[in-house]
């Protein structure tokens, strides 16, 4: 009989002990990106240039031979001598002092520096302008399970999503990187696109891997996040709840068996 009793404690222990492991051993969330790429793989991917829209802020500046043409085109204030922040309107053009409309809808900065310089040779002639179109308060948003989000703003043509995200100081551990979300305007309506960061051919493939302006970028939390949001959700995972029950059955087993 003492044997016997000697034998259910040692079983009872090793069950807690094997709860405790397995609890030890559950298998954590995988960190890591683009995981199918190799070595010397080459992927064919479609570049995206920001392209204007309505309601965009541009700065155009123009300079040319002739400084009382320069000072025509570029209209100056005490907070920006030389520059002036233009917006594009519903048709789709921008209105530049001495030029007038210059349509710049869906071009690039590039396309539309020179759509107004082809605008100010026809008007004046001057073939020697220099003209240069930079972005103003053109941004994306990135929420969630990143360690810093918030509203970022777009300094360069090209963005990609990776680097949307390494800006908002990357995922957290809790983040899932199988299903980041990036909702997107296009038109009357908002498209959503899942992207799977740890499929790297998928992920370049995506039309959401290049940033458009007023993109929001959203990275939902994992299980274990969402426990967190209830009282005590993870309580059970934790390695002192297992160690407490453990230790209070091997109390309750050396009174029982003694």
């Amino acid at each position: 009989m003492k044997n016997n009793k000697k034998r259910g404690l040692g079983q009872l222990m090793a069950a807690c002990l094997l709860a405790l492991l397995l609890t030890g051993c559950v298998t954590s969330q995988n960190t890591n990106y683009m995981q199918d790429l190799t070595d010397g793989l080459e992927i064919p991917v479609e570049g995206y240039d920001i392209r204007l829209q309505e309601g965009d802020d541009i700065v155009v500046f123009v300079k040319t031979k002739d400084e009382v043409l320069t000072e025509l085109f570029n209209v100056s204030t005490p907070m920006a001598p030389t520059q002036v922040v233009l917006t594009v309107a519903k048709d789709g053009c921008v209105d530049i002092a001495g030029v007038g409309k210059v349509a710049v809808k869906g071009m690039t900065r590039t396309e539309a520096a020179s759509a107004i310089k082809r605008k100010i040779v026809e008007q004046y002639g001057a073939s020697d302008a220099v003209v240069s179109v930079t972005f103003s308060n053109l941004g994306y948003s990135v929420m969630g399970e990143v360690n810093a989000p918030g509203h970022f703003d777009i300094e360069k043509d090209q963005m990609t999503l990776l680097e949307a995200l390494s800006r908002a100081g990357d995922l957290t551990i809790k983040g899932v990187r199988e299903n980041v979300m990036v909702i997107r305007q296009e038109g009357n309506q908002k498209k959503v696109y899942a992207v799977d960061l740890t499929n790297g051919k998928e992920l370049m493939k995506s039309p959401a891997f290049y940033i458009h302006q007023d993109d929001v970028v959203y990275v939902s939390g994992n299980k274990m996040r969402q426990r967190e949001s209830t009282v005590n959700g993870n309580t059970w995972m934790s390695s002192s709840f297992w160690l407490s029950l453990t230790s209070l059955a091997v109390t309750v087993a050396v009174l029982v068996f003694k």
